[in-house]
């Protein structure tokens, strides 16, 4: 099937055909080509967003062979995609598109002939993607360029976390900028193309009925749960950067922003990300004493079993911000009409230490609004990274 046929076939299915491509993945015999990377290229695949006139191509230190590396591929699928999803001519067909070039762009010595594997024909798409430590990015751009393997056209794809803090983040950046044009570098978080975050952008702003009330006035507050059923396991940069930088500072923010942003004025990237930006500016900085009244360091014992549960451990919260279960009232103390605690007898008003009332709507045109300070402790559970 050619590109013009997958075209037309796409008004229907809503697949969009690219047109054929060399994807080169430096780093391709890491955690995150086997595990995100192969999976979604070979369910893109397989939905016929791409056929066989595409080549991936992998390039990475270990020393390995095309058979071997379609091996790692092969097995790739069968470990991380659902077996409602594998058909064995269609991996086939896609693993035989997959080649592999043993490189160390660090070390000149060792750089290998990626040139072979590509090819120069114009209507071919070139990317670069780098599933590598972002300190490699700029040597890898540098590579690229003194190979002869830059072409205008070509993009690079470059993953989070860019750097550790801002001094390394622009430093990165003006590395990558020295070669590629800014239109054509993707900056992405492969976070958002879970089907869950996908679903929220949908439930926003294409549900009639969700879309009018997603505002303060309607929403108590919303609690976003990372629950997380792989560790850290060979993701070195874990050692560098660990979790706060990998998970609240990208992914976090990223569901925050989807999920308190207004609507874009168009469906353009540049749109999204000016609404994002107005969320994220609108944050308060958690600093100084407030790190203790706001943040909790639990730690979670994980079990080898899966089916042995997870238990939290939260000595290190403070006494203030630990779930406490409710107290049952004394009987010889009257409940406050609005269930918001246990009466003083000398006086109407809750007694001391209890939670002040929760205000009731004086109509059923909405429900009333709460601020989370305002909220019995005992329903706040601590929050823990």
């Amino acid at each position: 099937m050619t590109y013009h046929d997958r075209s037309l076939k796409s008004v229907s299915s809503r697949i969009i055909p690219v047109q054929p491509f060399d994807y080169v993945v430096f780093g391709a015999t890491g955690d995150l080509t086997k595990r995100k990377l192969i999976p979604a290229l070979y369910h893109r695949f397989k939905d016929g967003q791409f056929d066989d006139q595409s080549r991936i191509i992998g390039v990475s230190r270990t020393r390995l062979d095309d058979a071997a590396f379609q091996k790692l591929v092969h097995d790739s699928i069968h470990q991380f995609v659902e077996a409602e999803y594998r058909d064995d001519a269609t991996i086939a067909t896609f693993v035989s598109c997959c080649s592999y070039v043993t490189n160390d762009v660090a070390d000149e010595s060792r750089w290998g002939d990626l040139g072979a594997k590509l090819r120069d024909d114009p209507n071919v798409v070139r990317a670069f993607y780098m599933a590598i430590a972002p300190d490699l990015f700029g040597p890898t751009c540098d590579y690229i360029k003194a190979r002869g393997y830059y072409r205008r056209d070509a993009r690079v794809v470059i993953e989070k976390p860019l750097g550790h803090d801002l001094a390394s983040s622009i430093m990165i950046n003006d590395s990558v900028s020295r070669i590629f044009e800014e239109d054509q570098v993707y900056r992405i978080d492969h976070y958002l193309g879970k089907e869950t975050v996908q679903n929220l952008l949908a439930l926003r702003f294409a549900n009639v009925l969700f879309e009018p009330i997603w505002n303060s006035a309607h929403i108590d507050h919303v609690q976003i749960t990372v629950a997380e059923s792989v560790g850290a396991g060979t993701r070195g940069y874990y050692d560098e950067s660990g979790a706060l930088r990998d998970m609240v500072q990208n992914h976090i923010l990223q569901l925050l922003c989807l999920v308190a942003m207004e609507p874009p004025a168009s469906d353009a990237a540049n749109a999204l990300r000016d609404e994002k930006l107005k969320v994220l500016r609108s944050l308060k900085p958690i600093v100084g004493p407030d790190v203790q009244k706001l943040t909790c360091a639990a730690s979670t014992a994980m079990a080898a079993p899966r089916a042995r549960p997870f238990r939290p451990i939260r000595k290190n919260c403070p006494r203030t911000r630990r779930a406490a279960a409710p107290r049952p009232s004394s009987p010889s103390r009257p409940k406050s009409p609005t269930g918001a605690g246990p009466m003083c007898r000398s006086t109407s008003a809750p007694a001391s230490g209890s939670p002040p009332a929760r205000p009731r709507s004086s109509s059923s045109s909405g429900p009333s609004r709460i601020r989370s300070s305002t909220m019995p402790k005992a329903r706040r559970a601590p929050t823990g990274w």
